[in-house]
């Protein structure tokens, strides 16, 4: 994740810490910068559409926390559900509509990070057992390998992303480094489209896609502002943990 967001409700896969532009300057003013053309003022913000059937989500999701206690057992019940959500055509649409890529893309390319995550707005907004984000990661563009401290389930909405698993490698000195040990493309047009992750799992989420981003919607055990994150560098060999908010790639 990375630090930029268009709004209160995005976060970075770097840190949960809001981004703001320059008075006077909107997220596509960043976008025609960068590309050297020029526009008028940018419409007014989309209304936030009605997210019950995220809600009624959770509530299903939230028997499942109350009848199960391992994560393995939370993360294989949960997994359907989430396909069942991405399988309805309107649900889909609405959460689209919310994300306003065209938004969420110029803030990446202004910040020159490639993963964006934005919060779902729900009803609860006190209940801290899960929380539901809608991502987006650029074209050919990944997160850094990173284990968070909480389960999560990710399916693909849009486009494709490859899910890489490491493990330590017990061989080398540096507690921090690791190798790859298995890696599996999920995309939106075949069976499987929802991945799931355990507590520990050191992953990295890529875009397989050269010519459009993917979109995600992810679940976790817990927002991410409070979880504990171990970020690894692959090529030195070493990681480094932080509180999801304070981490900074």
């Amino acid at each position: 994740f990375f630090r930029c967001a268009v709004s209160s409700h995005s976060i970075s896969w770097a840190g949960v810490l809001p981004f703001a532009l320059p008075k006077g300057m909107s997220s596509s003013s960043v976008a025609d910068s960068e590309s050297g053309s020029t526009s008028g003022p940018s419409e007014a913000p989309t209304p936030t559409p009605d997210f019950g059937f995220v809600d009624d989500f959770l509530g299903q999701c939230r028997e499942v926390l109350e009848n199960n206690w391992m994560d393995e057992d939370i993360v294989e019940e949960l997994t359907p559900l989430l396909q069942t959500l991405l399988d309805h055509p309107g649900h889909a649409t609405l959460l689209r509509q919310w994300l306003n890529l065209d938004d969420v893309l110029a803030c990446g390319a202004s910040d020159g990070q490639p993963y964006q995550l934005r919060l779902v707005p729900l009803k609860d907004s006190e209940d801290f057992s899960m929380a539901v984000y809608v991502g987006v990661c650029a074209p050919l563009r990944g997160s850094k390998p990173r284990a968070l401290s909480t389960w999560a389930v990710i399916g693909v909405l849009e486009g494709k992303e490859r899910k890489l698993l490491y493990a330590r490698d017990r061989t080398q000195a540096s507690p921090g480094a690791v190798r790859e040990s298995s890696s599996r493309v999920y995309s939106a047009s075949h069976q499987h489209r929802v991945m799931g992750l355990l507590a520990g799992d050191i992953h990295q989420n890529y875009n397989v896609d050269g010519s459009r981003p993917s979109i995600t919607v992810h679940l976790y055990g817990s927002p991410l502002e409070l979880v504990e994150t171990e970020i690894f560098d692959t090529s030195a060999g070493t990681s480094r943990k932080c509180l999801e908010h304070d981490c900074m790639e």
